[in-house]
């Protein structure tokens, strides 16, 4: 194990995720894996690994070097921010090496219940982003997805799933914005 290294730890259903920065600690978001929503944090290995198996996840293509996912780490160390479908453990670990919040978990997750991943983020993104005053999870899906078309039902469920009543008229405004933005 050696500094900036992107550690994967086994978990029940899903793998929690860090950046080692030596001596025995790690970087990582302390939400959902530890049963309750926490900020960026330094904690010990042991800590970290809650006891499972934990492993490096290479980048041979990473952005950026050992160091400077360390210092990028340290600039969120703090943050109080941990959202399952847009910043979660994996997503912060994702932004320290490439510089860009993605989650596979959340993809293969989509996948496995039928819903291509690309067509559903933008719709989840945006209706995260009304919901949370911010437009980055909509530019950020927006980069991942490209252009691809977004159907009408996945917004629809998206919009259900994370914000009922509000996020259906949410899923109205996403459907409007994807119609103008899609059809060029």
């Amino acid at each position: 194990m050696r500094r900036g290294d992107h550690l994967v730890s086994m978990r029940a259903g899903y793998t929690h995720h860090g950046i080692y920065i030596g001596c025995g600690e790690v970087l990582h978001y302390s939400g959902f894996g530890d049963s309750v929503a926490g900020p960026i944090c330094r904690a010990s290995l042991e800590t970290f690994s809650g006891g499972m198996p934990t492993t490096v996840l290479e980048h041979p293509l990473a952005v950026y070097g050992p160091e400077e996912r360390i210092a990028r780490g340290y600039s969120r160390l703090g943050e109080n921010t941990y959202n399952l479908l847009t910043n979660n453990c994996e997503h912060f670990v994702n932004w320290c090496v490439y510089g860009a919040s993605t989650s596979q978990q959340i993809r293969n997750v989509l996948l496995a219940a039928g819903i291509p991943g690309m067509t559903l983020v933008p719709a989840v993104a945006a209706v995260v982003a009304a919901a949370s005053e911010s437009d980055e999870p909509v530019k950020t899906a927006l980069k991942v997805a490209g252009k691809e078309a977004i159907s009408g039902a996945a917004i629809i469920g998206a919009a259900t799933v994370i914000g009922g009543p509000v996020g259906l008229v949410g899923a109205t405004a996403v459907m409007a914005a994807t119609k103008f933005l899609f059809k060029r």
